[in-house]
């Protein structure tokens, strides 16, 4: 069922984006990505029989180790960042393939920052994180250890499938990155690192094309 919610809440978000989206479509994006995140959710505490925050890698709030997991998960956004658009660009670089102009390049300004880096958490932060993570857990409740590898597998494919609008190239770097997450998550069983990670990953990314790309 995640892998399904997975599939139809990109399908969904990318039909809803225009040729030559402006700010009013950016304002749908978002509601789409909450949309999608409220229907996961209610996927998750009407059909598990589980418990939900344990099984989706939440530590609780009385938690003393969240200081530390926030850290690891900005040190890993950061680093992400700087490895994989090194990665990236070598390997464009390599094939010849230059990356497409993004859809939403003509949006990065200084007025939509706010907005940009809310859809950074929401869309990438939260949601697809916690797809990720709900996908490799209902793999490995239903199939047990080996489950778990081949959830990590699948998410891997379906988030560089989700990025083949950036090119092939593009998506096999995500699909890479996808991989990475999910055996950290499997490793550590916890939802907070990865959702900072992707969460401060996609924030450098909207901040330099803010202030640099566009400059």
């Amino acid at each position: 069922m995640g892998f399904v919610v997975y599939l139809a809440a990109n399908a969904l978000s990318r039909w809803c984006v225009p040729a030559d989206p402006g700010l009013s479509d950016l304002v749908v994006h978002a509601a789409v990505t909450l949309a999608a995140l409220i229907l996961i959710v209610a996927i998750w505490l009407r059909t598990s029989t589980v418990n939900v925050p344990h099984e989706l890698g939440y530590p609780g709030v009385e938690n003393r180790r969240w200081p530390r997991r926030i850290l690891i998960g900005i040190a890993l956004g950061v680093v992400g960042f700087v490895g994989l658009t090194v990665v990236r660009s070598v390997a464009q670089s390599l094939v010849g393939v230059p990356s497409p102009r993004s859809v939403f390049a003509g949006t990065f300004t200084v007025e939509n920052l706010p907005l940009w880096l809310g859809i950074s958490w929401l869309a990438g932060g939260l949601r697809e994180e916690l797809i990720r993570v709900f996908t490799i857990a209902a793999f490995g409740r239903a199939f047990g250890r080996w489950g778990l590898v081949l959830g990590v597998v699948v998410q891997a494919v379906a988030f560089g499938v989700g990025h083949l609008r950036q090119g092939l190239v593009a998506a096999t770097v995500m699909a890479f990155a996808g991989l990475l997450l999910g055996i950290l998550f499997v490793r550590r069983r916890s939802l907070v690192e990865i959702v900072v990670a992707h969460g401060v990953y996609d924030s450098v990314g909207v901040i330099l094309a803010t202030f640099v790309v566009t400059s």
